[in-house]
């Protein structure tokens, strides 16, 4: 809740949460975010709320822990979790992997 304006519970179920406030394209000038990531996390996923709409954070996270299947499978499993429940919205998933060269 780093603007004050709504807790991650009202996020949820705020009418307007599927809005887009930024949009590459959509106007000459872009305004980007940058923000520090913690250098010893292993990965970092950014996805849209096609999946985050389907699935629960302890959800996902369950498939990305997996320590048996490789990255790309598990994103797999995410979006055919997503489709199994209907899935009602586009998916759209970008996992970054520290060290994934050889993956």
């Amino acid at each position: 809740m780093e603007t004050g304006e709504l807790t991650p519970e009202e996020a949820l179920n705020h009418p307007k949460k599927n809005v887009l406030m930024k949009a590459l394209g959509a106007g000459e000038k872009q305004d980007i975010d940058i923000f520090e990531v913690d250098p010893n996390i292993d990965a970092i996923m950014l996805c849209s709320d096609g999946l985050t709409n389907m699935l629960t954070k302890d959800q996902i996270e369950k498939v990305l822990i997996e320590e048996d299947i490789k990255e790309e499978e598990k994103l797999i499993k995410l979006i055919r979790k997503c489709n199994a429940r209907g899935g009602t919205d586009n998916i759209s998933i970008a996992y970054l992997v520290k060290g994934s060269g050889d993956n």
